[in-house]
């Protein structure tokens, strides 16, 4: 089992999304920031709002990036319908419990309290790399006809 573990995890293939998932978030945050932040925008509205705009764009670039980069494939309609589905699940999955979880911070804390401001930087980096791991296997399913047609290396 270890040597699965090892296998799945412990290889280029996977260093490389993980440096592509990585670039994707800080795109993320950046885009985010600017739009709640610089532009004094911070409610449940506009959180969605400039959530998605930053998650679009950073989809994007982790599509393209990884087809390139990590699968060593051409972008093309079919990987990128299943790849927008799996972006949009993760997009569900996570905002979901984002708001789920500040609700209750915002119901229990104060924004201004230590724990509320940790939560708040946190959360997102946590959920951000559970689902790098998942979006992973499913990417791997997604890309595996271009290597089982011999256009994918390890």
């Amino acid at each position: 089992m270890f040597s699965k573990i090892k296998n799945a995890f412990f290889n280029k293939r996977f260093l490389t999304f993980c440096i592509i998932g990585g670039l994707a978030y800080l795109i993320h945050q950046g885009i985010y920031l600017l739009y709640t932040k610089a532009f004094d925008f911070y409610d449940d509205k506009n959180h969605l709002i400039s959530t998605a705009i930053a998650f679009s764009i950073a989809s994007i670039f982790t599509y393209y990036a990884n087809a390139k980069f990590t699968y060593k494939t051409k972008a093309e309609g079919k990987t990128m319908w299943q790849s927008v589905l799996v972006f949009v699940l993760k997009f569900i999955i996570t905002e979901g419990i984002t708001l789920g979880i500040m609700a209750i911070m915002n119901a229990s804390f104060e924004p201004e309290q230590l724990f509320y401001k940790i939560v708040d930087i946190m959360l997102p980096l946590i959920l951000t790399c559970i689902t790098l791991i998942l979006q992973f296997f499913a990417f791997n399913v997604i890309f595996k006809s271009n290597k089982e047609d011999g256009s994918i290396e390890d």
